[in-house]
């Protein structure tokens, strides 16, 4: 049998203070909660090879029903939120909008920051920025 990539599935991201992180992504960013979950303590503990069983609530996220976000709220205290945008791993997802410069204003009017305003890439093509949102996720 043949493992093939057949789609992408999520972004999962751990979230702090989950009514910070709805707010962004659903008011801010327009997601729509497609599902709001209280998962399996044992089913997390065994697929996360943690000590312990969690509480954890999860919200899936949808823009237009193709891109999926996943917002984790564990009810436990875990992790840390110290990431900067040049640590090894995953730094950030990406999203393709039809008014950056709209976008980024109402970021910033919304108390977050940018690491730059919109500016156009090297070919033309685009207008990027990164902006920091809740949990430092960019």
């Amino acid at each position: 049998m043949v493992t093939e990539v057949i789609n992408f599935r999520h972004v999962g991201i751990v979230s702090s203070n989950i009514s910070e992180s709805l707010s962004f992504y659903c008011d801010l960013l327009d997601f729509k909660i497609e599902k709001k979950a209280i998962e399996n303590q044992e089913f997390i503990k065994t697929i996360l090879n943690l000590d312990s069983k969690v509480k954890l609530e999860t919200f899936k996220l949808s823009k237009n029903h193709q891109i999926y976000l996943e917002l984790l709220n564990f009810k436990d205290d875990f992790g840390s939120n110290s990431k900067r945008i040049t640590d090894v791993g995953i730094t950030h997802f990406a999203l393709t909008i039809h008014d950056s410069l709209s976008l980024y204003e109402k970021i910033i009017k919304n108390g977050y920051t940018a690491l730059s305003e919109p500016t156009i890439n090297e070919d033309g093509s685009v207008r990027v920025f990164f902006a920091i949102g809740p949990d430092n996720v960019y």
